[in-house]
């Protein structure tokens, strides 16, 4: 089962150049995956009520445009299998009759009272009605990140309460803020990026009052983590288009 969501972006949703921001992109994500979820019969209040939830553990973004303030877009996800502990779920973007963006991603199920990963309920598989993946699908279950090398460029940036969700962790959504702010700061920018790849290792809890945003590569391509002392929350890569 697939479903659409066509709307025009807000004025909160974009930058100074009318450019979709990256935290707004990855919470449209979100929104169309609690839509399905809804769609589905089952409620996200209903399952936070139950203990059960859901935790992005990787996804992987590639962009042929940023879309701007006033674009008529059609936002569509869909479930790629549900198996274990694991659900895989795929996004795409149009502009008009144009893809903008796709992105895939990987889940897991979580017991929110134990604090750990759980097995997915056989009959969900049957709920979401499973798709097969697009052209552009990523094997998000084979990719790992490559090993960070040290040495890079790092920047320090503040975590705010409104950072937080319903579970008690900043969302996945605000990491792209971070990195975005970062690369800013190091004279480079996230909307140059044609490909973005993030495995989020670990949630940020209260307490945690700034994250470290440390990147390092070449003009081609860029490896970033986002951690505090030894802990490393995510880490990832992005890949510039070529000249």
């Amino acid at each position: 089962m697939k479903i659409a969501i066509d709307r025009e972006l807000r004025s909160t949703q974009v930058d100074p150049e009318l450019r979709i921001k990256p935290v707004s992109l990855l919470e449209l994500f979100q929104e169309a995956a609690e839509n399905h979820t809804t769609q589905v019969g089952l409620k996200t209040q209903d399952l936070l009520e139950q203990g059960f939830g859901w935790m992005m553990y990787k996804m992987a973004v590639r962009v042929e445009a940023w879309p701007r303030l006033g674009d008529p877009l059609r936002l569509r996800t869909w479930s790629t299998g549900i198996k274990g502990y694991r659900a895989l779920r795929e996004f795409d973007i149009h502009l008009g009759d144009r893809p903008a963006v796709v992105a895939s991603s990987l889940w897991f199920a979580v017991d929110l009272q134990a604090g750990r990963i759980q097995r997915i309920p056989e009959d969900m598989g049957s709920v979401y009605a499973v798709e097969p993946p697009s052209t552009a699908y990523f094997d998000l279950k084979a990719w790992k990140p490559e090993p960070f090398p040290g040495g890079g460029c790092k920047t320090d940036i503040g975590v705010r309460p409104s950072d937080f969700d319903p579970y008690g962790h900043v969302n996945n959504a605000v990491y792209l803020d971070y990195l975005d702010a970062a690369l800013n700061r190091q004279g480079r920018s996230l909307y140059r990026a044609a490909e973005i790849r993030i495995l989020f290792r670990q949630g940020i809890t209260p307490g945690t009052e700034q994250v470290d945003v440390e990147t390092t590569g070449s003009t081609e391509a860029a490896l970033f983590r986002i951690g505090s002392g030894d802990t490393v929350f995510a880490e990832g890569r992005l890949v510039w288009p070529s000249p």
